[in-house]
């Protein structure tokens, strides 16, 4: 290891310093793992394997990205998933007087069932659905179907 006169050394250099050793710590991990792979893939290929065909294939497991719920009134561009910290613009504009509603995305707006009264087909019975009441059928976890 290099032995150095920290007090010999102009500032910028020091700051020079200073972010190549952030760095080294930064990707010392990877470098590891690196080695550690070449390593492998070497004793594999000495045995007359591929590493792939002894670990099978490398998958990256890519998480879709979250469909848009809100979206910018003007910039429909910017969008939001509802996850996360919010936006600088869904704050804006949250402060300006819009609510959530406002801001929702048309494909995620819902219908407002509001309009819809289940009482109005004539059946009176809370427990009722359009084919007749809904009954308990005994237990249904014991593996045979109700009779």
């Amino acid at each position: 290891m290099a032995d150095y006169d920290l007090e010999a050394l102009s500032l910028g250099e020091l700051k020079k310093m200073q972010k190549d050793v952030a760095k080294a710590i930064f990707t010392f991990e990877d470098r590891q793992k690196a080695e550690a792979r070449a390593k492998v893939e070497a004793l594999a290929r000495d045995l007359g394997y591929s590493l792939a065909e002894l670990v099978g294939p490398e998958t990256k497991s890519s998480r879709a990205p979250a469909a848009a719920k809100y979206r910018h009134p003007e910039n429909p561009a910017l969008t939001w998933s509802g996850r996360g910290r919010k936006p600088q613009w869904f704050v804006e504009a949250l402060e300006a007087g819009k609510s959530k509603d406002d801001l929702a995305a048309l494909s995620c707006l819902l219908l407002d069932h509001s309009d819809f009264d289940r009482t109005t087909s004539g059946r009176s019975n809370s427990n009722s659905s359009r084919f007749g009441p809904i009954t308990r059928v005994g237990r249904l976890g014991s593996g045979a179907w109700p009779r």
